[in-house]
């Protein structure tokens, strides 16, 4: 989920805080702390830095992590993770 399609998801941002919490502590399940710390450094940055993020980028930034597997990257990447999620 980019920054804008965090500010334009169906029912705004109160719904969207509860996806966005959600998908990381999915991913903290499947890479721990550090992993989504090193993810957190990876994407974050300024207002400008996060507006020009894509899709495919955070895509990337998840699938560059060490123990990315299953759930995590199924979200990531809206494809379906399979019946274990």
């Amino acid at each position: 989920m980019t920054r804008d399609d965090f500010y334009s998801f169906r029912g705004g941002p109160d719904v969207a805080y509860p996806l966005g919490a959600m998908l990381c502590e999915v991913v903290r399940r499947e890479v721990g702390y550090p992993g989504l710390m090193q993810l957190y450094e990876k994407l974050s940055g300024s207002v400008e830095f996060a507006a020009l993020l894509t899709a495919e980028d955070v895509v990337r930034g998840v699938a560059g992590l060490p123990a990315v597997r299953g759930c995590a990257f199924g979200f990531a990447t809206r494809k379906d993770p399979g019946p274990s999620c």
